[in-house]
């Protein structure tokens, strides 16, 4: 053993039992005795024999140890510290796994908003059946409540359903083992062949049995399922209040000419001094970037992400739909990351008066005065048969991008369950603008989009067969029928540029009418 003061060589040395020494309190380990021959001594036979009297001495119990142990800072250190606390960082403390996908809207921060819509709608039905029946107005609302019996029924068709979705998308899982979410997806994909009444029957039946499968994504695919179901009236099928006059269907108009909406924007602080007309400035070029919904508006939140590549970051504008299922409402994103920063900052005051009007409980009353404003003011400017409302900002958006995107890309981003909506009710690709004057334009989303490429091949396939079977009963060869029947590929052929800048590179020349109204 190496004498005190000298330093033990560094080499391997056949470790020894513990032993406890009272001088410092904890274990230390003895080096073996080497004798003379070259052997080991062990540490029993090397050391003196320590009589049994003194082995009482050397008994340390537990508080005697404590007692030693707390002279020693580490180990008091370890033995006061706290217990660990579960920490939950923030959304925005959250890195993304990918910068160029959004995270979501946040529902927590959107209950609130949820909520308030909610009082509105009911409200709104309130004064409904007030007018309606004003001797019973302050009867209790009926509820309708599904019986045993209906309940059954429900279930049984959404079981068939569902085994007819599987068999049509050739899934090979058991009923527990399905995504709802293909399933409510596939029903969607079937609403465009339904008639009303059929589709609310089909759409009951697979909520009651989408109920009954355990799965986690139970609650998307109700609120999928429930997105054509809005709160409210739009601006478009407004009717009468405080008699005005009513503007009919035939009277709406489904566009907006370039020159007047540029009339608009330039004429609106001169022609109006109404509190109104600072919203409908607003409302007039948000809408026409993004083609919102005038009832939508009530219902939308902001995603920013830091991101030098864009001039204003990551910005993402979420759509919520009012009709939530257990806080879980479904929505529809719109990537505003290349917009510039003053139609940028006019969709953000858009989103934050509406957000205000709102939680005040006067959104409704906002919309009316904004849709009366412009009204009055297209009476005065234009000699029009049709008269423009807010939602022919819609109607011009659709119209718009259905020369820049895809058929499933537009109906992405406007929120449109079929497309045959687009097709047969909204603007038409010849009443678009100039592709020169189409100066801000929002990006889809990749896993929003790829929900209605699946559906519309599940509706291409069937209406395939449909046509098949039509055209084997009247005679007709299965194998002369083709496949593209009437579908335009034209359609798609000057929507397969993509959009990188936001800025898109007109490929006709401009007329001179569409830049200068004064020019005729």
């Amino acid at each position: 053993m190496a004498e005190d003061g000298e330093q033990a060589p560094r080499q391997a040395q056949p470790q020894g039992p513990r032993e406890l020494t009272p001088e410092v309190g904890f274990a230390v380990r003895r080096a073996p005795v080497e004798k003379e021959d070259g052997a080991v001594e062990s540490l029993e036979s090397g050391r003196p024999r320590i009589p049994d009297e003194d082995w009482e001495q050397l008994e340390i119990e537990d508080d005697v140890m404590e007692s030693y142990r707390s002279t020693i800072p580490a180990v008091d250190a370890l033995l006061e510290a706290p217990e660990p606390e579960d920490f939950a960082p923030s959304r925005d403390q959250m890195l993304a796994v990918n910068p160029d996908k959004p995270n979501g809207p946040d529902y927590g921060e959107l209950r609130s908003l949820i909520d308030a819509n909610h009082a509105l709608a009911e409200k709104s039905r309130e004064k409904r059946r007030a007018a309606q029946d004003p001797q019973d107005h302050d009867a209790a609302p009926k509820v309708k409540v599904a019986t045993a019996e209906t309940q059954r029924n429900y279930l049984s068709r959404g079981k068939a359903l569902l085994e007819r979705c599987m068999r049509e998308s050739d899934l090979q899982v058991s009923l527990e083992d399905i995504d709802p979410r293909d399933f409510a997806n596939w029903l969607l994909g079937l609403k465009s062949s339904l008639t009303r009444s059929t589709w609310r029957q089909y759409r009951a039946s697979a909520i009651a049995f989408v109920q009954t499968i355990p799965s986690s994504y139970m609650n998307d695919a109700i609120a999928m399922l429930n997105a054509d179901l809005k709160i409210g009236n739009d601006e478009g099928q407004s009717g009468k209040r405080n008699g005005e006059e009513e503007i009919g269907a035939a009277r709406r108009a489904k566009r907006i000419d370039h020159r007047h909406f540029r009339e608009l924007q330039r004429f609106l602080p001169v022609t109006s001094r109404s509190r109104a007309q600072e919203w409908l400035r607003d409302w007039l070029r948000a809408g026409i970037h993004t083609g919102l919904r005038p009832a939508e508006w009530s219902l939308t939140t902001f995603e920013r992400r830091p991101d030098r590549r864009w001039p204003n970051g990551r910005v993402w504008l979420h759509v919520v739909s009012a009709k939530a299922i257990d806080g879980r409402p479904t929505h529809r994103t719109l990537d505003l990351s290349n917009f510039s920063t003053e139609a940028l900052e006019a969709v953000e005051r858009m989103v934050k008066r509406s957000r205000d009007s709102v939680l005040a409980g006067t959104f409704r009353q906002r919309q009316y005065e904004a849709s009366k404003l412009l009204r009055t003011v297209c009476k005065r400017l234009f000699k029009t048969k049709k008269q423009y409302t807010l939602y022919s900002l819609r109607h011009q958006f659709i119209a718009n991008m259905k020369t820049i995107y895809t058929r499933e890309e537009v109906a992405a981003m406007v929120g449109h369950i079929s497309l045959e909506t687009q097709v047969e009710h909204y603007g038409k690709r010849r009443v678009a603008w100039d592709s020169r004057l189409i100066t801000e334009v929002p990006m889809p989303v990749e896993e929003q989009v790829a929900q209605i490429k699946k559906r519309l091949e599940l509706l291409d396939l069937r209406k395939i067969d449909r046509a098949t079977k039509e055209a084997a009963k009247g005679g007709v060869d299965p194998d002369d029928f083709d496949e593209d029947a009437g579908y335009d590929p034209g359609d798609d052929q000057e929507a397969s540029r993509r959009v990188d800048t936001g800025r898109f590179e007109p490929e006709r020349k401009v007329k001179a009418s569409d830049v200068d109204p004064s020019v005729s």
